[in-house]
Order: structure tokens, then C-alpha cells, then sequence
């Protein structure tokens, strides 16, 4: 209660007053009482009194600063006050909060997309006790990458650990889903009984699987994401005991996920729909051993039990395995977070994207200090005045302070509007590689972030000035016909120092846009072998019951092939297995008959199975030799990649040489230009076996045309479903599409990378025009002494230049030298350029010193044109 009588004196000040003055006027009187009691005249007890009270509007002043209302009256007076100054100077107060607010805005942004990929948990119980394994072989490492999914026959000794509460593997599946309208490919997973267990989640229908359901013939059941279920049945909720046809295979629906279900982004294709698998579905057999690295582990740590711990019982049975293992590699596990499994690959660059954010915001607040410093000139007889009438300099940097927070406090409302407009635009045009892009929004953790910085950003603009104007001299600025703060030196050197700094961060922040935009530039210049205009590429899914064979699958491929020829347009069609630029291909070891390996080594390729006409189709020049082509049918012959001839064949003619897989000579007909997995991968060791020797029900049909490509796709797909309307057609790409999506993600850092770049620049370049137009305006009186003694338009223009360009260089060369420091945190960011790129340093600098020298012309024009006489009458 007595609280909330506090709260209402606030708005009942004049109130208080009125009670103040009659408490005053009541012990006044009563004073006037006593002194004529002891036998004073009215008039002089009345005089007396006003002696022995002493000063009352001091009086008063003591007892409001003893209410317990005072510091918020005060405050509120403040505040009154700083909206009153802000209104004065609506030049100045739209020039703060917008630049505020695109600071803040920024950084919001930003920190919403840090929050939702990289801060906020997984959305599962206990995820930090969620883990990945993978196994590495350190022999194979240079060859076939760092480390490798898990062989199912070492996973199954693993489980005899103690470390884990439930320890599962999964491996990722396409299915051809037939009976329920058009044949269409779904993507899954093969999954252990209890992987649903591990991650703690519960169907929102039906049950999960059932140990059993692991067994041989028991595995033709099926779990559902929620957006299948409403994709094939709709709102219909009586699914369950449903059966879809898989491969052809019945199989019943057992449960359906909840619609806010996550599969952690570990494959490439999030499942849509989940099986279990028996034993007898493992490629291995479950045999334990060096090889067959194919399935995915997620392990759920006891309770007590460190990661450390855990792993350490792994390797042990991990080296028991390469002890039996007769080739002599070495074999151990790796353990990782899950969490950093999914959002490492992008973490480097979204903490780059803060770091950047940051620095724009830094420059702003350098900009607005500038900005205070020069608007507080004016102010310094106020300041003086107020500080001669008992104003504490407390108080007086207080109401400084509360200006800046006014502005800040605008500045991050606005702010908030920006960043949800600009995550908006961040989300909807993120590449899809980026993980978790559905947990990113504007939550309550993000609010306190904005305010956070914007009570930050009010503080780094706004401290220095307010300390500068409250360190005043009242008696000097009172006796002096201006303003004494701000025209000195060391006002002028303050000024020009906060530019340079600017100018700096500004330096660092450029030079490393510039190097993102080089690295864009080599890996475009790196995959410039495509011929990507007029290529369509259909993943084909066939029913694998239909074409058990490998020589029946190369037949159906070989007729689909031959009808889209005959197509209008069509110029050229193949099938391959895998495509560039989209992942890896099939690992597996190169040894030639006529160059074999030295015992215990290991040269890693990367395997695709094609079929006449491929190579033409998407481009891919011949470099020696020739093509495959239909007489080659039945025959073992092989193609390669320059990479290969060069890396693993030097010195020889590959033409004629045989290429060892699966205990056969394949014939090397051809050498072919050098593919990539990614575009900023270094090329692949590239093989190429015609598609007869291990065709795949899945396969890819590339088709070059003479027109759009999608004008084509109808015609091709009526020309597949002619040779068997059972092939499910699941996705469409142009290859110029596919080059784009690859290059998506270094395209997204980047262009936020140039825009924060560009923003920095733009902010310098006004910071130094503000700093070089005040002093023209404080200099102008000397301008026309100079001009009246004989200076020309020319002498004024390089003295004005001159002053900006030196603020300029010191600048650059520490910006440039800071640059240095921090962009090698850039180099894993970085493709075909160094972090100490001098040319890229060297850019940075001109575009700096270009824009600086643009900012300097407007007001060294505006001071050549100066009147002496006008001048000269100034002051």
C-alpha cells in the first residue's frame, strides 16, 4: 500500500508542493509567533524569522530530494527535458534513431538467427545428452575425409558398453510409393526399434516400433511424419492399420508423428516416413571390421556418465577390431555433441555475421558521438548557466545520459520493426543448407538482447560527450562572447580521433567482405567447366521388383533413354548416379594393374555409374581418349578424370590401362574433365563405370535441349511412364539451378558480408563529412583572412582535402593493420585466397580513400566559395 502511494505521488506533484509551501508557511509562522511573544514589533519579528529559518526555496529543494519519490520526479523531469532537446533538433534526432535503428535492427537480426541455430536446444528431452559416433581410419583420411559413418557389425559390439542409455542407427532410404495416386518417391529412413526412444519422442498417433519388428519378414511396418499423413490421407485420422505399397511391398502404418516432429539434419533428405530393418537388411551382415562405414549412430549418454568416459569404452573395442583386422589399420570412435553436428558446418559464419553487425553498430555509436560532441557546442553556455545555479555535474551528466537513452530507446522500437522486416527477408531467401531455419523468430530472449544493446549503444555514443560538456568551466564559458567547448584543439583532435577510428573498423570490416566476394569469384571461376544452359536433370525411382537385375535395370534405362532422343528438342540424354555439385558420389578404393599401390596404402576415388551419352549431355569435356557409347554395351570399361590421370597415374597414358573393382580389369577408354562434390571442394578423383555394371533403381536422366528445359519436362516425363508407368519422377532440376543451390549458401554470406561492407563505408564517409563541414564552419572567419590575402579556390580546396585526407590514411593504415589480425579468423570461409590477400587489402584501402575524398569535396567546395567580405564580418 504504501508503495503504491509512492507511485501516486508521482502524478500528484503539485500537490506536494502546495503541502511543501504550507509546512514552510506553518513554521514560519510559528516562528513570527515567538518572536513577538519575547516582545518584537510585527514587522521585525516577521524579518527575524526569515533570518533564523534561512534560505526556504533551499529548504524545499533539501526536503524533495528527501522524498522517496525523488529520484523518479527527477527522472521524469529528465526525460521531460531530453524530449523537449530532441524536438529542438529534429535534424539530429531522425539522422540518430534511423541510423540506431538499422544498427539495432541489424544486429536483432542477426542475433534471431544465432538464437534459433546455434543457442537454442534441440528440440528433444535431455539433449545434451545426445551424441553422434563416427569411426575413423587415420590411414584413409586424406583420401576418403576425416572420418565415417559406422559399420553395423561394430555398432552392435558397441552396445555391450555401459556408457549409454540407448545407443541406435539409422541409414537413409528412398522409396517408390505406389497405390495412392500417381507413383512418387518418398524419402526415409531404415531405423532400429528404438531409435524413437533414443530422442524421446512419442507419436501423436499410434505406437513406435516393437523390438520384434527388427526381425527378418517383421519389418513391414511404417511410422509417418505428420505432412505425409496429411499429404496422402488428409485430415483423415483413422490411418492407422493403413496399408502403402513401398517397392512394391505392403506395408502398414503403425503411428504418425507430431506436426512439430524434427528429425535431427543428419541425412540428406529429411525421412518423410520410417521403417525398421532386419538384420538381414544390413549390407555387412552385421560383421564387424574395417569397411562398409554406412549407417548413422545417435547415442544417449547415462545420467553421471561424461562423453569422455563413454568414448573411452568404445576405442577399446574399437582397437579389439583392428587388432583382427589383417590389413594393419588403425581403427578408433569419435564422439560429438548432436547439437554440433547439425549447426557446425554454418557456426563459423554465423558468429562472422555477428562479428559484423557488431562493427556497424560500433561505427554508428563513433558516428552519433561525433554528432553529440558538435550539437553540444552549443549547449556549453546552458550547461555553464545551469552548473552557476547549484546544477551538480552528477545531475547534468544524467541529463545527458537520459537524452541518449530517449534516442536509443527510439532507436531499438524502430530497430525491432527492421529486424523482423529484415528476418523476414533473411529466412525466407536462406539457402536450405542452413540447418533449423524453423526455430528462428523473435522470442523473449531476443527482446532482452535489443534492449541490451540498445542500452549499450546509448552508453558508447553518449558517455564521452556527456563527460566532455560536464567538465564545463562555468566561469570561463560565462565570460567568453561563445561557446568555450568544442572550438580547441583538443576538441578538434577528439573529433578527428573518433573518425579514425571509425574509419578503421570500417577498414576491417571492408576487407573482409572483399575477401568473401574474391572467394565467390574463384569458386564461380572453379565450376565454369558446365555447360548448364538447357539441361534438365529427372531422378528416375523404378519399381526395383520389375528389374531385379542389373542388366535389366541398364535395359529400362537404355529404352527411356532412347525414347526421350526421339523427343522434339532433345539433343542429347544419359543416366548417371550421381551429379556434380551434389554430394558425395560413391567412396571407394583406385588401383590400377599397371600402377599397383604399395602394400598398406589406399587411394580414395569417387565412383559414379553412367550410360552413354552422360558426358555429352551435361557438358563435361574429353580431355583424351573417348567417350562411352551403346557398342560398349556388356563390355568393362572405364573412364576417369584429369585429377585421377594427373594425382594417382603420373608419368603414364591412362588410355589402355586397367582400373581394378570388384576383382575385375576395366579397360580406360577416356580421361574427362574434373568434377566437384561442392563447389568449393577441391575436384574429385573421379571414376566413371558404365551404368551395366551396377545400375541402381534409382538413377538420374540428364537431358540437354534446344529450348527451355522445363518446356521440355512434360513431354520427357510422358515419355518415361510410355516405357513403364510405375516410375516414380520425384524431382525435376535445371542444372543451372542446381549450380545456383550449390552456391547458395557462399552466396548468402557474402552478400551479407558486401552489405555490412557497404553500410560501414556509407557510415565513414559521413562521419568525415560531418567532422570536415564543422570545421569549414568554425574555420570560415580564417578561410577569408586566407582568401583576402591572396589564397585561391584551389589553395582552399587541397587544405580542406588535405585535413580529411589525412584523418583518411591513419585510418586505413590501422584499419588495414587490424584487417591483418582478425581475417585469418575468416580463412575457413575462404576459397582460392589468402586472409593476407595484398590485393584485396590494397582494393579496401582505394575504395576507402576514394569515398573519403568524395565525403571532403562537398564541404571543400562549399569553402572555396567563400566571401571574404562575408567572411571576414563572421564573428
Amino acid at each position: 500500500m504504501r508503495s503504491l502511494r509512492k507511485f501516486g505521488a508521482l502524478f500528484h506533484k503539485e500537490r506536494a508542493e502546495q503541502e511543501l509551501d504550507a509546512e514552510m508557511k506553518f513554521h514560519l509562522e510559528k516562528q513570527i509567533e515567538r518572536n513577538i511573544a519575547q516582545g518584537m514589533s510585527a514587522e521585525g519579528a516577521r524579518y527575524a524569522a526569515l533570518r533564523q529559518f534561512g534560505p526556504v526555496e533551499a529548504i524545499k529543494e533539501e526536503c524533495r530530494q528527501n522524498r522517496a519519490t525523488y529520484f523518479a520526479e527527477t527522472l521524469l523531469a529528465d526525460l521531460r527535458f531530453g524530449v523537449r532537446q530532441l524536438r529542438r533538433n529534429p535534424g539530429f534526432t531522425i539522422v540518430a534513431v534511423l541510423t540506431l535503428a538499422l544498427g539495432i535492427g541489424a544486429n536483432t537480426a542477426i542475433f534471431s538467427m544465432v538464437n534459433g541455430i546455434l543457442l537454442r536446444a534441440l528440440p528433444y528431452p535431455q539433449p545434451q545428452r545426445l551424441y553422434t559416433i563416427n569411426e575413423v581410419v587415420p590411414q584413409w583420411g586424406r583420401f576418403f575425409g576425416p572420418s565415417f559413418p559406422v559399420n553395423s557389425g561394430n555398432f552392435f559390439l558397441w552396445r555391450r558398453s555401459t556408457a549409454f542409455s540407448g545407443l541406435t542407427e539409422f541409414v537413409a532410404a528412398t522409396f517408390s510409393l505406389t497405390g495412392i495416386g500417381r507413383p512418387r518417391q518418398v524419402h526415409g529412413a531404415v531405423v532400429l526399434s528404438n531409435l524413437f526412444a533414443v530422442l524421446g519422442v512419442q507419436p501423436e498417433l499410434g505406437r513406435t516400433f516393437l523390438p520384434e519388428e527388427n526381425q527378418p519378414g517383421h519389418d513391414h511396418e511404417v511410422i509417418l511424419t505428420h505432412a505425409l499423413a496429411q499429404q496422402l490421407f488428409g485430415s483423415n485420422a483413422h490411418i492407422l492399420g493403413k496399408a502403402i505399397d513401398l517397392n512394391g511391398e505392403p506395408h502398414t502404418i503403425v503411428g504418425v508423428l507430431p506436426a512439430n516432429f524434427r528429425f535431427p539434419k543428419l541425412l540428406a533428405e529429411s525421412p518423410q516416413l520410417f521403417k525398421p530393418f532386419g538384420i538381414g537388411d544390413y549390407d555387412s551382415g552385421a560383421q564387424p571390421g574395417l569397411g562398409d562405414f554406412n549407417y548413422t549412430v545417435i547415442a544417449r549418454l547415462k545420467p553421471g556418465v561424461s562423453a569422455k568416459q563413454a568414448l573411452a569404452q568404445i576405442n577399446v573395442i574399437e582397437a579389439q577390431i583392428a587388432k583382427k583386422d589383417s590389413s594393419g589399420f588403425s581403427l578408433y570412435a569419435i564422439m560429438q555433441p548432436l547439437k554440433m553436428v547439425i549447426v557446425g558446418p554454418v557456426e563459423r559464419a554465423l558468429w562472422t555475421l555477428v562479428a559484423a553487425a557488431a562493427l556497424v553498430l560500433l561505427i554508428i555509436c563513433v558516428n552519433l558521438a561525433n554528432l553529440m560532441l558538435v550539437k553540444n557546442t552549443g549547449r556549453a553556455r546552458e550547461v555553464a548557466v545551469r552548473s552557476a545555479l547549484g546544477a551538480t555535474r552528477r545531475r547534468l551528466g544524467r541529463q545527458l545520459l537520459t537524452q541518449a537513452i530517449i534516442l536509443a530507446a527510439a532507436g531499438g522500437g524502430l530497430g525491432l520493426l527492421v529486424a523482423s522486416w529484415g528476418l523476414d527477408l533473411l529466412v525466407r531467401n536462406a539457402p536450405l543448407a542452413i540447418p533449423r531455419l524453423t526455430e528462428i523468430r523473435i522470442d523473449a530472449q531476443v527482446l532482452w538482447f535489443t534492449l541490451g544493446i540498445s542500452v549499450v549503444a546509448a552508453l558508447l555514443f553518449a558517455l564521452l560527450p556527456a563527460l566532455r560538456l560536464a567538465r564545463v568551466a562555468p566561469a570561463e564559458v560565462l565570460k567568453s562572447a561563445g561557446p568555450a567547448v568544442g572550438r580547441g584543439k583538443s576538441s578538434a583532435r577528439l573529433r578527428g580521433g573518433l573518425v579514425v577510428g571509425e574509419i578503421a573498423l570500417c577498414g576491417v570490416l571492408l576487407a573482409g567482405a572483399l575477401l568473401l566476394i574474391e572467394s565467390l569469384a574463384h569458386v564461380a571461376r572453379a565450376n565454369q567447366w558446365m555447360d548448364e544452359q538447357h539441361v534438365l536433370a529427372a531422378e528416375l525411382k523404378a519399381p526395383p521388383n520389375e528389374y531385379p537385375t542389373s542388366a535389366q535395370k541398364a535395359r529400362f534405362y537404355s529404352n527411356v533413354a532412347e525414347k526421350v532422343r526421339e523427343l522434339p528438342g532433345v539433343e542429347r540424354a544419359g543416366f548417371t548416379s550421381s551429379l556434380p555439385l551434389s554430394g558425395e558420389y560413391w567412396g571407394d578404393d583406385i588401383d590400377f594393374r599397371e600402377a599397383p599401390r604399395p602394400p598398406g596404402s589406399v587411394k580414395g576415388g569417387e565412383f559414379a555409374f553412367i550410360s552413354p551419352g552422360y558426358f555429352s549431355a551435361i557438358g563435361l569435356p574429353l580431355i583424351k581418349g573417348r567417350l562411352l557409347s551403346e557398342s560398349d554395351l556388356g563390355k568393362d570399361v572405364a573412364l576417369i578424370s584429369e585429377s585421377v590421370a594427373r594425382r594417382v597415374l603420373p608419368g603414364h597414358n591412362p588410355i589402355g590401362m586397367h582400373l581394378i573393382w570388384r576383382k575385375k580389369a576395366r579397360e580406360v577408354i577416356g580421361v574427362v574433365g574434373d568434377v566437384r562434390t561442392a563447389p568449393d571442394k577441391p575436384p574429385i578423383l573421379g571414376i566413371y563405370l558404365p551404368i551395366w555394371s551396377h545400375a541402381r533403381p534409382d538413377e538420374i536422366l540428364v537431358v540437354r535441349t534446344a529450348m527451355d528445359p522445363r518446356a521440355a519436362s512434360g513431354a520427357i516425363r510422358r515419355a518415361v511412364w510410355s516405357v513403364d508407368p510405375q516410375v516414380a519422377i520425384p524431382r525435376e532440376e535445371t542444372l543451372k539451378t542446381i549450380v545456383q543451390t550449390s552456391e547458395a549458401p557462399r552466396r548468402y554470406e557474402t552478400f551479407l558480408g558486401a552489405l555490412f561492407g557497404a553500410i560501414a563505408v556509407l557510415l565513414a564517409a559521413l562521419g568525415l563529412y560531418g567532422v570536415i563541414s564543422y570545421s569549414v564552419s568554425q574555420r570560415t572567419h580564417e578561410i577569408g583572412i586566407r582568401m583576402a590575402l591572396g589564397a585561391q579556390k584551389g589553395d582552399i580546396l587541397r587544405m580542406v582535402i588535405g585535413q580529411g585526407l589525412k584523418l583518411t590514411l591513419i585510418g586505413v593504415a590501422i584499419g588495414i593493420v587490424g584487417a591483418l589480425g582478425l581475417t585469418r579468423f575468416l580463412s575457413s570461409l575462404l576459397y582460392g585466397v589468402k586472409p593476407t590477400d595484398p590485393a584485396t587489402f590494397f582494393a579496401a584501402s582505394l575504395i576507402l580513400t576514394g569515398v573519403a575524398l568524395l565525403a571532403c569535396y562537398i564541404p571543400a567546395r562549399r569553402a572555396a566559395n567563400v566571401d571574404p567580405m562575408v567572411a571576414l564580418r563572421w564573428e
